[in-house]
């Protein structure tokens, strides 16, 4: 998991978008669980709450999504 994030925060999109389709590939995971493992981690850093509220906004709204049968592929684009 310290991997997702560090992707998320430091890479390039098409850098994180890559290396996170090869680490669900490799691993049988799919996007609603990597959604809930970023949602467990995201609320134990030191965020200030103005920032940590929209971004669990959309980790949920990313989640819905995927949960109404919208492309996974295109939800994990949206979550990089």
């Amino acid at each position: 998991m310290q991997r997702l994030l560090h992707w998320l925060l430091n890479e390039e999109f098409v850098g994180a978008f890559q290396q996170l389709q090869q680490l669900m590939a490799d691993n049988g995971y799919a996007l609603q669980d990597i959604l809930s493992q970023l949602h467990e981690r995201v609320v134990l850093i030191d965020i200030p709450p103005r920032t940590l509220a929209p971004l669990l906004v959309r980790l949920a709204k990313i989640e819905d999504d995927v949960s109404r049968g919208s492309s996974e592929k295109l939800q994990l684009a949206s979550l990089v």
